[in-house]
């Protein structure tokens, strides 16, 4: 007859069962720690060191992930890792140990992640002492906070590695959704001006963290908290916070701010003398100096300034690219070269393969508010080319930070007039259409708009008229 078992000996029996499944399991999981950098970082912001206060406010626009899909981020050691806790680690697994192969996305082991990073970015830069717009976790207002930041910061996660340690029960064996874990995390980040609209700084810092300690969400917090060292590192780079101060403006700007061009040799035009009359009666030659701009599946506007082929139009119309075709209300078109381009002041210069055009008259003599304009350009479609709408100019504006003058008026604009003329009643430019804000935004009767003011469009381009004589 057995002898019954004592509850010593039931919890001997169950610790020897265990100890030789674990043997014999432990002896499959053939996985090795991930080597990874362990950098360090113990300094303090520059805005935090010089609190000088006027710092531009700033806002975490994405996080984006740019690993190959299908890479390994971590692995779970057979052998565990270091420092960190957890009860039999991982010595159920069998084969190589990884988690997660990036082609399945992060959702499924980290949650809703770039919200997280999105949250951890403005906490750590707003106790480093700058201003960041666009509080995550607003259900409502964020978007229209975001809009009215001058600076956009987007970081783009370039590698990921880790080693994971998952806790196991300790009488029973079974895994339990509790990690303790170490990352470390690449990113590159790309401030962005939306005044000069170009990307003026990008910086690529590390982050490497370490939970010794099993919790639930041991991964994503572990994750997070390198995410946050690498944002600390930024939030103390010297030429990041000068950006923010204003005292490292981009050339474009400080160029705009100086009232100079950021092109050295000036491109002379010939002298179109005013027109003194009515448009009603030189219908037909204002049309002519108007072309239509076709560049991928889009189109613009713009309007021919000397009879050599010179057109301008807006850097949002051409974009990045080094030709495009234009079509002159003739019916005729030709691949056209991109001269020149000045994004913060949105214009760009094109050179037609052409001579003997037909060039608009250019009134540098400022706009009179409640002077009747018109607008001419192709709205929605090419085929509605050399469309006419009227309007009136509600006001003259200077942009505070920029310096930047524009010509506010109610003349009825739609995508395909950017980069057409503003005239006057005598068919003179006066600006380039560059935006609108629709109605069912500003919840005015009639459409808000912006032009250029024709001077400053050629001064952002280094474009000379040519004196009288010369």
């Amino acid at each position: 007859m057995t002898p019954p078992k004592t509850p010593r000996r039931l919890a001997t029996a169950r610790l020897g069962c265990l100890l030789v499944a674990g043997l014999l399991l432990a002896g499959c999981n053939t996985t090795k720690p991930m080597e990874m950098p362990r950098p360090t970082h113990t300094g303090v912001s520059a805005a935090a060191a010089n609190p000088m206060g006027g710092l531009e406010k700033m806002a975490l626009t994405r996080v984006v992930a740019d690993i190959p899909r299908g890479t390994v981020i971590a692995h779970l050691p057979s052998s565990g890792i270091d420092d960190l806790e957890g009860h039999l680690c991982n010595y159920r697994l069998s084969g190589n140990g990884t988690l997660m192969e990036w082609a399945a996305g992060p959702s499924s082991s980290f949650g809703d992640w770039d919200r997280d990073f999105a949250r951890i970015f403005r906490d750590v830069m707003s106790q480093a002492g700058y201003e960041v717009a666009g509080d995550p976790r607003d259900l409502f207002g964020r978007d229209e906070e975001l809009a009215g930041t001058r600076y956009q910061v987007g970081a783009r996660l370039l590698e990921i590695k880790g080693n994971v340690c998952q806790a196991h029960d300790w009488v029973y064996a079974f895994p339990m959704d509790s990690f303790s874990a170490e990352f470390y995390v690449k990113v590159e980040w790309n401030l962005y001006d939306t005044l000069s609209k170009e990307t003026i700084k990008r910086l690529t810092t590390e982050g490497y963290a370490k939970r010794t300690r099993s919790q639930e969400q041991g991964l994503m917090l572990t994750l997070g908290d390198a995410f946050a060292v690498a944002t600390e590192i930024l939030a103390a780079d010297k030429e990041f916070h000068a950006f923010l101060s204003g005292e490292n403006d981009s050339p474009a700007l400080a160029a705009g701010r100086a009232g100079t061009s950021p092109y050295d040799s000036p491109i002379t035009i010939a002298e179109v003398p005013d027109s003194a009359r009515p448009m009603k009666e030189t219908m037909d030659r204002t049309l002519d100096s108007v072309v239509l701009v076709r560049v991928g599946g889009g189109h613009g506007s713009g309007l021919i300034i000397d009879p050599r082929g010179y057109i301008l139009t807006n850097a949002h119309v051409v974009g990045e690219a080094d030709t495009v075709m234009v079509r002159l209300n003739s019916g005729i078109e030709v691949q056209t070269q991109v001269l020149r381009r000045h994004k913060g002041r949105d214009v760009a210069l094109l050179k037609a393969p052409l001579g003997g055009l037909v060039p608009m008259p250019l009134r540098t003599r400022p706009a009179e508010r409640l002077e009747t304009v018109y607008a001419i350009g192709a709205p929605f479609d090419e085929s509605l080319s050399a469309t006419i709408t009227q309007g009136t100019v509600s006001a003259l504006r200077t942009d505070d930070k920029s310096g930047w003058g524009w010509i506010q008026s109610d003349v009825s604009i739609t995508g395909g007039n950017s980069g057409g003329p503003l005239v006057d009643g005598n068919g003179n430019a006066l600006g380039i259409v560059t935006q609108g804000i629709p109605t069912h935004l500003t919840h005015l009767a009639a459409d808000l708009n912006f032009m250029v003011p024709i001077g400053e469009a050629l001064d952002a381009l280094n474009i000379r008229p040519a004196q009288p004589g010369s």
